[in-house]
């Protein structure tokens, strides 16, 4: 009655993730399409399929698959958007409060910290146009039109995930302003923003809340 997706890392000793969960009520719903939309570059995962009846496992198997990609993308449960052209190379800050105070009996400074934040934030710059999947050309007619629907996504106040193609991987909101600039031609038209992580990617309690997956607490 329900069909499981799992991934982990391959050859490690971490448990299994649930990635993906679907109630079987017809036969048509074994055509199953999924795509793994958070997994990192430069990473061989182990995915395993399972079929559970009355909550119970009952036969499953498994497949290794490589992920790899080039560029930045970023993703939600609906959306993916992505380009390797005019990378910035996504520096980034690791978010930390302290507070410095001078003491009267000190000749050095003291530091104190009363805060557990420990976040990266950055900005990320890149040439995004659509490209058309039948021949992998630009689509300049389509190019406008997707550039503002990305604008839209990244304007929404909703959590997003960043990944590049060196393997980092965060969940994020955008800060500030979105710039699209002029990349020396005018089909070319680079956008850049800025952003700070706000979750742990890992954390698929996170991720429900977020609205970044539909896995529910019954498979946490």
């Amino acid at each position: 009655d329900t069909v499981v997706i799992r991934r982990r890392e391959f050859d490690s000793k971490n448990k299994w993730t649930v990635i993906y969960v679907k109630e079987i009520h017809t036969i048509e719903d074994f055509n199953i399409h999924y795509v793994d939309k958070n997994a990192r570059a430069g990473v061989k995962y182990e995915y395993s399929i399972s079929s559970f009846i009355n909550g119970t496992e009952n036969s499953y198997i498994i497949k290794n698959v490589y992920s790899d990609f080039d560029g930045y993308y970023i993703t939600d449960k609906d959306c993916l958007y992505g380009t390797i052209y005019d990378l910035d190379g996504c520096d980034t800050s690791r978010e930390i409060t302290t507070q410095t105070l001078e003491l009267l009996n000190s000749k050095y400074m003291n530091v104190v910290s009363n805060s557990e934040l420990n976040c990266d934030s950055g900005s990320i710059t890149g040439t995004f146009f659509k490209i058309d999947e039948n021949c992998e050309k630009i689509d300049l007619n389509s190019s406008l039109q997707y550039r503002n629907e990305f604008k839209n996504r990244l304007a929404n106040h909703k959590p997003l995930i960043l990944k590049i193609h060196d393997g980092r991987i965060w969940i994020i909101r955008v800060t500030g302003g979105i710039n699209d600039n002029q990349k020396g031609h005018i089909d070319l038209r680079q956008i850049s923003f800025d952003w700070v992580e706000i979750g742990d990617i890992n954390d698929m309690k996170t991720l429900y809340q977020l609205g970044l997956s539909d896995v529910d607490s019954r498979w946490w």
